[in-house]
């Protein structure tokens, strides 16, 4: 790969997600743009902030698919994904996304693209931050995220926060990652990496875990007491998992060893998901 010519910041991709869009601003205060490489803050969604909502009229980090980035589209997140690709999309462009979940993902990366800068970056930022998780979510069409518009780069996902809140804690580590991403990448262009481990554990998304509904298809049972918080944890045979209108508990019969991610997330309840479900692998790093 080349040398990298932007670092690219997104905040507000999600209206109702405060944090990037602050990191951005503490960027500008303090003047981390025009140094040694070229650092641009982009707001992704506006009008959305503006409402205070998720997306106006579709999500956008689920609108970068290939019609929408070929042809455009008609709806408000479809041409902002299209200007967005037409600005950034380059293979040499380091995309950072920042979002925020109300679930207890901790300090974690949602990583789609598995590559050698990609997996050298996680290890120099693990370095630093021990409680650094990594969830591969390999790209696909249904996700179409923001950050695949370029090999490199991947989502910061910091929670638990509620939406349409700024939390000091979590504002400050997320800033903290990003300058320490930003010192990773003057670092590789000046090809000034120090020795990084070769193994990356990442949690890979393979299936969905729903809430169950009744017979006449209506949500019955919420997320157990035992189960809410348990990000990044794996799940065994007789686990609590939810509680029924009826006071009782249902139980996880499902493949033991699996683990249990982004557990009661606000905006997964219009999909009926009550968490995403991953297996722990390892990454080698290939020079």
């Amino acid at each position: 790969m080349h040398k990298i010519e932007n670092m690219i910041v997104f905040g507000g991709t999600h209206g109702n997600e405060f944090t990037g869009v602050e990191v951005i601003k503490l960027l500008e205060k303090r003047n981390y743009f025009g140094k040694n490489l070229n650092l641009i803050g982009h707001f992704a969604n506006r009008k959305a902030f503006e409402l205070q909502k998720r997306f106006v009229d579709k999500d956008l980090n689920r609108s970068f698919t290939k019609e929408v980035l070929e042809k455009g589209g008609f709806l408000h997140e479809e041409r902002v994904a299209k200007e967005i690709y037409d600005k950034y999309a380059n293979p040499n462009n380091l995309i950072i996304d920042i979002h925020t979940t109300t679930s207890n993902m901790g300090k974690s990366i949602v990583l789609t693209k598995i590559n050698s800068f990609n997996l050298k970056l996680i290890s120099f930022l693990q370095d630093l931050h021990s409680d650094l998780k990594v969830f591969y979510w390999a790209e696909n069409e249904d996700l179409a995220f923001l950050n695949t518009i370029s090999p490199i780069g991947f989502a910061i996902e910091m929670g638990p926060v509620a939406n349409n809140l700024l939390d000091c804690k979590i504002i400050e580590d997320t800033l903290v990652l990003i300058e320490d991403i930003l010192d990773f990448a003057e670092k590789y262009n000046k090809d000034m990496l120090p020795t990084l481990k070769k193994e990356i554990t990442l949690y890979e998304g393979v299936d969905y875990l729903y809430y169950p509904k009744d017979e006449n298809g209506e949500r019955f049972g919420y997320i157990h007491d035992e189960f809410q918080g348990r990000d990044f944890f794996p799940l065994y045979k007789g686990d609590r998992l939810f509680k029924t209108h009826i006071d009782t508990n249902l139980e996880y019969n499902g493949e033991e060893g699996l683990y249990a991610l982004f557990i009661n997330e606000a905006a997964y309840y219009t999909k009926n998901i009550a968490c995403c479900l991953a297996k722990k692998i390892t990454a080698i790093i290939e020079d």
